[in-house]
């Protein structure tokens, strides 16, 4: 939906995707220094922080779309978890910003979870206490996320139950190769699957 909106600001639907996508990214750094301000209480050292975060060259040229997104999501919700550890207020925007994570990429956040994770503690350890209350917002932002995966799963898993065609596939393909090579052949990194299927409509 956000590259809909913004094809419509210029001709070139490349460059829509270039500009953006480096100007998502770069912002990531702005909320990266706040977060190592609020953290190290010292802006000299956020600021070399950031200029070193800047200085990796795979940081601004390995992401795209999606993956720049919620990286910059990522950097917004250290800087929330942060506030939170010194005002509870800031948690509701920290268990949104884990829905939009959640909603941008499904795969980032397992690996976001290990950061965060690794920061609660050393957190806690620095604090002298367990600080269950910063565990909230993160239950709070996977239920929302929820509320649109489990409809989304819940149609694909409807249609795919009640495709006799998928059925029919699925059984054809296990006859004739076995289990190993009918995954496979689901699940191709190309359209496999249609031209076996076309194969399977020809021969019946």
């Amino acid at each position: 939906m956000t590259l809909g909106i913004l094809s419509q600001t210029a001709g070139s639907l490349t460059w829509i995707i270039k500009f953006f996508n480096s100007l998502f990214i770069s912002l990531s750094l702005v909320y990266f220094f706040f977060f190592a301000v609020n953290f190290t209480k010292n802006s000299t050292k956020a600021l070399f922080a950031t200029i070193f975060l800047a200085m990796i060259p795979s940081y601004f040229t390995h992401f795209i779309w999606a993956h720049t997104l919620v990286t910059t999501f990522f950097m917004i919700s250290l800087y929330l978890m942060e506030k939170s550890f010194e005002d509870n207020r800031w948690s509701y925007a920290l268990a949104l910003i884990i829905a939009a994570i959640l909603l941008t990429q499904p795969s980032r956040p397992i690996k976001f979870a290990f950061m965060w994770m690794i920061f609660f503690f050393v957190t806690c350890l620095i604090k002298k206490k367990f600080l269950y209350k910063q565990i909230i917002p993160f239950g709070a932002g996977l239920l929302i996320s929820l509320l649109w995966w489990f409809n989304k799963y819940q149609s694909i898993l409807g249609e795919r139950i009640s495709s006799s065609d998928t059925v029919a596939k699925f059984s054809y393909l296990a006859d004739k190769t076995g289990i190993f090579s009918t995954i496979q052949k689901l699940f191709p990194y190309n359209d496999g699957l249609q031209q076996e299927y076309i194969h399977l409509r020809i021969s019946l």
